[in-house]
């Protein structure tokens, strides 16, 4: 294994991938870390996406049919599917999500960094 590969099998083995619901649904999420995410299956599962933004739960559903849409990321914490909440919110609007689940927040840029060094 080259520094380039990022071997994910030590991580996951012997536990199933997390299932996560991401709060947010912006240019970010749909050109970036949903892609991600989908690249690193036996660490991750997504399972649901929220937006205040109508068009933007739209578009999810259009390309990725087998998600969860939620208004509301309120509603979607009530989810038994979901074991974390993926934050992909304006910066200024992570601090609200991070009241509900101070020990279940994942910072969107090391799962990038992850799929990074997959490629």
């Amino acid at each position: 294994m080259d520094s380039t590969t990022f071997d994910d099998s030590a991580i996951s083995a012997g536990r199933p991938p997390l299932r996560l619901g991401i709060a947010g649904a912006g240019r970010s999420v749909l050109f970036n870390h949903l892609e991600a995410l989908r690249a690193l299956p036996t660490l991750y599962s997504v399972t649901a996406v929220c937006d205040l933004v109508k068009d933007r739960r739209d578009r999810v559903e259009r390309h990725y049919p087998e998600l969860r849409p939620y208004r509301r990321y309120e509603d979607m914490l009530d989810d038994p599917e979901i074991d974390v909440m993926f934050i992909a919110l304006p910066t200024v609007d992570h601090v609200q999500p991070a009241d509900y689940l101070p020990n279940m927040i994942v910072k969107y840029y090391t799962l990038t960094e992850a799929w990074k060094a997959s490629r």
